[in-house]
């Protein structure tokens, strides 16, 4: 009677196993069929929406036209110019061979590390972000890269839903299509938030320091690599003497923060 309840026990022991090998292959194979399909779908839909079709708001002209808005004004002899309106923010085009080395550097250490290697989205970004927000209890880093940053900033994302986000990642994957990597980051140096109706390093440059891009000094070009975080945040002409002091503080504290991050990633790899 036990060796035929030992037999029974085994048999469903045996039963149980080939069960949960069975359910193992099927599951295996359904998960492979949808990993597959998954590939393709997403090819297509690559191939289609940013090869293809990415649409007439990523064409050149149309990118310098919302970055370069401004309109010069003449004397009556029609060369002498007397100064320039603004559409609706302050702009002075910097080219990317007009961005000083060190800016280029410090922008890369602060934001975005791997930006000459990713294709605009970042998986291991993201990942490194998801660690540290995790082991912090809160929000502290952000997973996005400098295309994302720049798709952002060019075609103004409404909120933060799932939409406007997904439309945003559909754009930094036809930026990263469409233009060079140096071609990009000339679209964000010229297009990130200074102060008030300024925009771009040519006017953080003249804001800030009274100076041309091309005479930044190291810490001045850590410094507004750091302010695009969050310029009112770092800007020590805005309100009371008290902010002033506090902006000053924090900017000098974000500016060592990004000359550490130089020395982290070892500059010279960041070219």
């Amino acid at each position: 009677m036990a060796e035929a309840e030992t037999t029974t026990l085994g048999q469903r022991i045996g039963s149980w196993f080939r069960w949960i090998a069975g359910a193992s292959v099927l599951i295996g194979t359904i998960v492979g069929i949808g990993t597959v399909v998954a590939i393709v779908v997403g090819v297509v839909l690559y191939q289609n929406y940013v090869v293809l079709n990415p649409g007439p708001h990523v064409e050149r002209d149309h990118i310098r036209s919302i970055i370069a808005q401004e309109s010069p004004v003449y004397y009556a002899d029609g060369s002498t110019r007397v100064g320039v309106f603004f559409d609706e923010e302050h702009r002075q085009y910097t080219s990317f061979e007009e961005l000083p080395p060190a800016y280029v550097l410090s922008i890369i250490a602060a934001e975005d590390d791997r930006y000459w290697n990713h294709w605009g989205i970042d998986p291991v970004g993201i990942l490194r972000a998801m660690r540290l927000n995790l082991s912090a209890g809160g929000v502290v880093a952000g997973g996005s890269t400098l295309t994302q940053q720049t798709a952002k900033n060019i075609y103004y994302r409404p909120d933060r839903s799932l939409r406007a986000k997904g439309i945003e990642f559909l754009n930094a994957l036809r930026l990263e299509h469409r233009y060079s990597k140096p071609e990009i980051l000339e679209f964000y140096a010229n297009q990130f938030y200074v102060s008030g109706n300024g925009r771009g390093l040519g006017i953080g440059a003249r804001h800030f320091f009274n100076k041309d891009v091309s005479r930044l000094t190291l810490a001045e070009c850590a410094f507004l690599a750091g302010l695009v975080k969050g310029p009112a945040n770092y800007d020590p002409f805005l309100g009371s003497a008290a902010r002033s002091e506090r902006n000053t503080e924090r900017a000098h504290n974000r500016t060592r923060y990004v000359l550490g991050r130089l020395v982290e990633e070892d500059a010279a790899r960041l070219v």
